[in-house]
């Protein structure tokens, strides 16, 4: 069972699937425990459709549901603009090794109001101190 099976199959995450013309297109995670978006892919000939702005707005939607004030993402640098666009900001970083291979990833927060607007986002340039630690649900 791939790890895409036993996220849908959890109890832990909410998994969104994006569907067009009956083909699967694209996918979102949301671990409510942890606060954080843990996964979020579109298939390439799919990008620039507005499908990852989607499914992050319904992923945010949820977490208000169960009534968290922030969401994080570790992001690869590439599409950290793309997050950027959405109002979550950067506030640490972690390098990850994938294949012997050290990767910079960008840690990202946004603060969530119950209106489905972005809340303070405080100074880009703060650190983790100033970003307190997500509450786990429950």
């Amino acid at each position: 069972m791939s790890d895409f099976e036993r996220a849908i199959d959890s109890d832990v995450f909410d998994v969104l699937l994006a569907r067009v013309d009956g083909e699967d297109v694209a996918y979102g995670v949301l671990n409510a425990d942890a606060a954080r978006i843990d996964a979020l892919y579109v298939r390439p000939d799919y990008s620039g459709e507005g499908i990852a702005t989607s499914l992050v707005g319904q992923l945010e939607s949820r977490a208000r549901m169960y009534d968290l004030d922030r969401l994080e993402i570790v992001s690869s640098l590439n599409v950290k603009s793309f997050y950027e666009r959405l109002d979550y900001w950067q506030f640490d970083t972690k390098t990850r090794t994938i294949k012997g291979v050290e990767l910079p990833f960008a840690i990202m927060v946004k603060h969530l109001d119950s209106s489905g607007q972005a809340g303070p986002q405080g100074d880009a340039d703060s650190d983790a101190d100033s970003c307190p630690p997500p509450e786990s649900r429950g």
